[in-house]
């Protein structure tokens, strides 16, 4: 069983997410009403009364929803592997592959900075570390500390006292150049380092990575390009941008399909995996100010990786230029990662393997059913004989 630390569930908002749901309710009665002003012939009482009903029990379902989950004893996982490598950066864990079917290159995987990365070795056979190893292959995880967050690092500063490091620790101990992977923000950290560790570096695995920031379905209106520039303004003076505000803005832009879920868990009898995984989406963790603006600014205002002026370490970042192999993972049905957002990548890597799977954003890496595992020990034997 895997170490946890003893806690309470990380808490969903409530109020926040209540109020939420009765504003869309009222602006949709609103335009109703509006609509019978205009077109009077029109009979909308039988259906202004039908969404007034509707409302109250989907809101008494979200509440229900909410309450229960809130009300789950999680504690909180730990990464499971062996602490191998520690700087006031980052700390680095190792899961050494099965003997039976040992693959000889090791992977290293980068997770995002947004969320905690113990999302990458869930318990309850929800791992996915644990799967990778399995299979033969030696998996590193890195985990972000608050240094970085303390310290206002920026993506330059990341790839030079975490990513480098580590790579070169890695090609040590091992006496094998890695693999690297990166999930969603991660893989923008590994398409990176590809460019820029070409020599410490065998090939590159990137998971619901986005790159053409401005792709269909990205952005919403209120999150328009032009309308961020404010935010950089307000924020260019934050230390490190605060958890619980990263998550308001997640929420602002995803709120309906997150309320929706949690309508839907009132009625579900399977606490287990949406327990942890909500308890890891509330999990909050700071983020540095400067990665924060930089994403912003270089990312989602220029969108400069599908212009090909993104820039790390004096390096432009251009996935043209990578000559590793490279295995791109998308899911279809990602809605933090539109196919939109995430495809432009592996047209620009020269050697790349897609991988397409049915599923949502966490999908690929936490689902039994649409797991990228076996898919990326099949794309290493194949590739690397």
């Amino acid at each position: 069983m895997k170490p946890r630390i003893k806690g309470s569930v990380a808490q969903a908002p409530t109020a926040l997410y209540a109020t939420t749901y009765i504003l869309q309710s009222s602006i949709l009665q609103t335009a109703l009403a509006t609509l019978k002003q205009d077109c009077p012939h029109l009979k909308t009482k039988h259906l202004v009364r039908e969404l007034s009903r509707h409302g109250a029990l989907e809101l008494n379902r979200l509440l229900q929803g909410l309450n229960r989950y809130n009300s789950l004893k999680i504690t909180t996982p730990k990464l499971s592997g062996v602490n191998v490598w520690s700087n006031s950066v980052a700390d680095l864990y190792c899961y050494r592959g099965e003997s039976t079917s040992l693959l000889r290159i090791p992977l290293l995987l980068v997770p995002s900075h947004i969320n905690r990365s113990y999302i990458l070795d869930l318990p309850e056979q929800l791992s996915f570390v644990d799967k990778l190893s399995s299979l033969g292959i030696t998996t590193y995880v890195i985990d972000w500390k608050q240094h970085g967050v303390v310290q206002n690092f920026n993506y330059s500063k990341y790839m030079q006292e975490g990513i480098g490091p580590i790579l070169t620790y890695i090609e040590d101990r091992e006496q094998e150049k890695p693999i690297i992977g990166g999930y969603c923000m991660g893989g923008l950290f590994a398409t990176a380092a590809s460019v820029i560790f070409p020599a410490l570096i065998r090939g590159l695995v990137t998971i619901a990575t986005p790159w053409n920031f401005h792709g269909s379905g990205f952005l919403l209106p209120v999150f328009r390009p032009d309308l961020l520039k404010y935010t950089l303004d307000a924020l260019k003076h934050f230390a490190n941008i605060p958890g619980n505000l990263l998550k308001l803005i997640f929420y602002a832009a995803h709120f309906d399909d997150i309320n929706r879920k949690y309508i839907e868990f009132s009625t579900n009898t399977n606490n287990g995996k949406f327990g942890i995984i909500e308890h890891w989406v509330h999990d909050n963790v700071d983020l540095s100010a400067a990665l924060f603006l930089e994403s912003i600014d270089q990312l989602f205002v220029q969108n400069q990786t599908a212009n090909k002026t993104w820039s790390m370490c004096d390096r432009i970042i251009d996935p043209s230029q990578i000559t590793q192999p490279s295995l791109c993972a998308i899911a279809r049905n990602d809605k933090i990662v539109p196919v939109s957002v995430s495809l432009l990548l592996p047209t620009l890597l020269k050697r790349s393997t897609i991988i397409e799977k049915q599923s949502g954003h966490l999908g690929m890496i936490t689902s039994q059913r649409h797991c990228i595992a076996q898919n990326i020990a099949e794309w290493i034997r194949a590739t690397f004989r």
